[in-house]
């Protein structure tokens, strides 16, 4: 459990672990080895309680616009932490340019692909997870 919190503590009952962390300074709130699932979260301000929605399944959601110039945003959704590579390729597969490599957090992503320096025609965005890979077609016009 993270230290850097107002108050953080967990109690576990058989394979269960109830964890309250209450005013957290970072994003890091708990370090595991193994696997887990988390089953529910529930999330307030001072007002009211904040709506937390986990995603059920990894997604590339469509690219808009498309067909785009110069720029394009992506959304992308992941349904469990891990090494992703999001990438875009040409029409002859070479790739063209990393997005985003590394370790990511489940959650929604958005970003936006600024081609205004690439050449107009046919591009493809690739997602791989661990689990599965996602493509999609990219069309710049200029």
């Amino acid at each position: 459990m993270t230290d850097e919190a107002y108050l953080a503590t967990f109690h576990t009952e058989r394979n269960t672990t109830t964890m309250i962390v209450l005013a957290p300074e970072t994003d890091h709130l708990f370090s595991y080895e193994g696997t887990y699932s988390i089953v529910a979260i529930e999330a307030a301000s001072s007002d009211d309680y904040i709506q937390v929605i986990l995603p059920s399944s990894t997604s590339l959601n469509s690219v808009y616009p498309n067909p785009f110039n110069p720029s394009t945003n992506i959304n992308y959704v992941l349904s469990s932490t891990g090494k992703i590579n999001l990438s875009i390729y040409n029409i002859s597969g070479q790739l063209i340019e990393t997005l985003v490599s590394g370790y990511q957090d489940a959650g929604s992503y958005d970003l936006v692909w600024d081609a205004s320096l690439k050449s107009s025609g046919m591009y493809f965005l690739r997602l791989h997870t661990a689990d599965a890979v996602y493509h999609q077609k990219l069309m710049l016009i200029k």
